[in-house]
């Protein structure tokens, strides 16, 4: 395991470590790839939980007491109160509108992050992707007040807490792989005029270790600055990697045979 997490560490600076992927890893780096992709998910994991706890503790409050009653009857909602109804978080920024008089798109001029309007409520996520939820489909007479609020809060967060890690895990390992395969295929144009010549499964190997110091950075990026990078920039920096990596194993004493370390 020790090998594992020098090979990440090293995987910036160190042709060695990438000379060892070409003779001495086996398949595709499956298990460097394993371990890297849950090391980078427990970080998100982790920031997401404390983000989470600090939300609930700080901003969660605030939110819920500018919330009015709404009743919904088969999906239309009704809100005894002068509408439109603007919920600000501690910052003072529109975090929801309310108001069943306007259509969606009037709502959307207002930049919140979520709409509610007479059947729809539509929702923004910090990347932009936008998604409306048809409430016409719903059947029933319903209540919001503040302590549903809470009750549906307490209900789903300990659920979400607990599938962050093995739902970011399964997602960062899958995203990793296909990057690996991207950057393998674009690495036969980058080693088009060079002398080396590698099969597919090591240009996978070298890859794994060549999007690891692109993936860290896109994870500082992320949790640090709330920056979520272009996809591209993964594979820029890993076929980058991959070309200078090659240039300086050039120059690299001839290896000896050592274990089979991954």
């Amino acid at each position: 395991m020790k090998k594992y997490f020098t090979a990440i560490f090293q995987s910036f600076y160190k042709p060695e470590i990438y000379r060892d992927a070409i003779v001495k890893w086996q398949g595709f780096g499956g298990k460097y790839l394993a371990l890297i992709s849950l090391l980078l998910a427990a970080v998100v994991a982790v920031t997401l939980i404390i983000s989470i706890y600090e939300f609930q503790k700080k901003e969660l409050p605030y939110l819920v007491k500018q919330v009015p009653v709404m009743n919904i009857s088969d999906g239309v909602i009704t809100v005894k109160k002068k509408q439109p109804v603007f919920i600000e978080s501690r910052s003072k920024k529109v975090k929801l509108v309310i108001d069943t008089t306007k259509t969606e798109n009037e709502l959307r001029q207002t930049k919140a992050q979520i709409g509610v309007g007479k059947d729809f409520v539509f929702a923004t996520d910090y990347q932009g992707n936008e998604r409306t939820f048809d409430l016409k489909k719903l059947k029933g007479e319903y209540k919001v007040t503040h302590r549903n609020l809470y009750r549906l809060w307490d209900n789903n967060v300990p659920l979400i807490q607990a599938v962050a890690v093995p739902l970011l895990w399964m997602g960062q390992f899958i995203d990793m792989i296909i990057e690996c395969f991207l950057v393998a295929i674009l690495s036969y144009m980058v080693t088009a005029f060079m002398t080396e010549e590698y099969d597919f499964l090591t240009r996978m190997r070298l890859a794994a270790l060549a999007i690891t110091p692109a993936e860290i950075l896109v994870m500082v990026m992320k949790v640090g600055f709330n920056h979520v990078s272009q996809p591209w920039l993964v594979l820029l920096i890993g076929c980058l990697y991959i070309y200078v990596m090659i240039v300086l194993m050039r120059k690299l004493p001839p290896v000896a045979e050592t274990e089979t370390i991954i």
